[in-house]
């Protein structure tokens, strides 16, 4: 795919491929960039940290399952050991995950809509509402990147009803954060937006449990690995809204970011043509519920929390965009392979 067009006439802009991409680099390394610049901790202190995970002293120890960006970082380290300093290494892994995950999810974009531009789109919005969640809190954690990629392979294999990759999406996610289970309910969603209660989408809902399952048993063997007492801790983050509710009326921090993050893609969202597709309605619907989720077991004023939310909706905003200009070209196909 050389240039990117509409069904609906002669496009305004064309989009090379490699543009497209550069594009995303350029977004992924700004990301870093500001996410690194504007934090207050210094880069050891993450390193250390993902030591600790790796010793099965997990800070929180909730988060002892969250291995994947500290073997990545790690193995970062063992490659450059003694050309690089942990500084050097640090930035190198954050990079790194962000040109992953952006990359990863632009490509998921583009098999949603057919359209490079689209997809572009998404990752500046994605980009947009993921500057907000750098200035909530003064340490980086290094999974947040990855969190983008594998929402947006969430929504990508919920759509192409791609079981297969579906699963390997979910155990890998539960590697990373407990977002994981969040799979299971995208792909039930999406089930409901277009069957409904039917007998044909019972094995959808069925899969869904099932994928839901497997994220929390992923999660628990990864705790019971590394850390064996701690392996079914988990702790409410809404306790400490309740305890601490006067910081939800300050004017300036989380509130106010949150609220800057979502207007935008609201009112985009408003102004979709009529009716969605039954895929973003789907998107939706399980962007509110992982969002009930969320406000329930994370911490309400660390904004990243909301990173998987971000991106289910804006998923489901390209694709009303992409609907509105005549662009959507999927197919729903249910086999183990790449939908073409």
């Amino acid at each position: 795919m050389d240039e990117s067009s509409s069904s609906a006439g002669a496009p305004l802009v064309t989009l090379s491929h490699g543009t497209a991409i550069l594009i995303v680099i350029c977004l992924a390394l700004l990301s870093m960039e500001i996410s690194i610049n504007t934090r207050s901790v210094s880069f050891d202190a993450g390193f250390n940290w993902a030591l600790d995970t790796m010793a099965g002293h997990a800070d929180p120890p909730e988060w002892q399952n969250r291995v994947l960006f500290p073997l990545f970082l790690l193995g970062i380290r063992a490659l450059g050991h003694g050309l690089i300093n942990i500084g050097q290494v640090w930035r190198i892994a954050r990079l790194g995950a962000a040109v992953f995950a952006y990359l990863g999810a632009y490509f998921a974009f583009v098999r949603i809509t057919r359209d490079l531009r689209f997809a572009v789109v998404a990752i500046a919005l994605i980009t947009y509402g993921y500057l907000w969640t750098t200035m909530s809190a003064g340490w980086e954690a290094g999974g947040d990147f990855f969190d983008i990629f594998f929402l947006a392979m969430f929504a990508l294999c919920s759509i192409q009803k791609n079981y297969l990759w579906m699963l390997v999406a979910v155990v890998m996610a539960a590697s990373n954060r407990e977002s994981a289970l969040f799979g299971g309910i995208v792909w039930a969603c999406v089930a409901y937006a277009r069957e409904r209660f039917t007998v044909r989408a019972l094995r959808d809902y069925a899969f869904g449990l099932f994928c839901v399952l497997l994220a929390a048993l992923t999660v628990y063997l990864l705790r019971a690995l590394f850390a064996p007492g701690i392996a079914i801790k988990q702790s409410l983050g809404i306790i400490t809204v309740l305890v601490h509710w006067r910081w939800l009326l300050m004017p300036f921090g989380s509130v106010s970011m949150i609220a800057a993050a979502i207007f935008p893609l609201a009112w985009i969202a408003l102004h979709l043509q009529k009716p969605l597709p039954k895929e973003a309605k789907g998107l939706f619907w399980a962007t509110l519920i992982c969002g009930v989720i969320t406000g329930t077991f994370g911490r309400m004023e660390e904004t990243r929390i909301w990173v998987p939310c971000l991106v289910l909706a804006v998923t489901a905003i390209i694709l009303g965009l992409a609907n509105d200009a005549g662009g959507l070209g999927f197919s729903v196909v249910s086999r183990n392979g790449w939908n073409d």
